[in-house]
């Protein structure tokens, strides 16, 4: 997967990865488990980016609205942007 880490000012999240080739969001939590959401448009990943309050954007429209799996933690994220 190709994709930008980006660290986040959230309680709950620590980062996030979007892959625009895929659309698979890669949710990183502040509790250290990783988490990777399918189907993610890029609007969305860039409305959680913007969002005042990432965790409540995430829990309100990812969180069980996406299929997801839980992933390795220590996995690397690497660099793209969405187009």
């Amino acid at each position: 997967m190709t994709a930008n880490r980006v660290l986040l000012e959230s309680s709950a999240l620590t980062a996030v990865a979007f892959s625009p080739e895929s659309n698979v969001l890669k949710v990183e939590f502040r509790n250290g488990r990783v988490y990777e959401y399918s189907d993610v448009s890029c609007s969305t990943y860039e409305q959680l980016i913007n969002a005042s309050s990432k965790g409540a954007f995430f829990g309100r429209f990812i969180r069980n609205c996406f299929p997801f799996r839980r992933v390795d933690p220590l996995g690397a994220l690497s660099d793209q942007h969405c187009a």
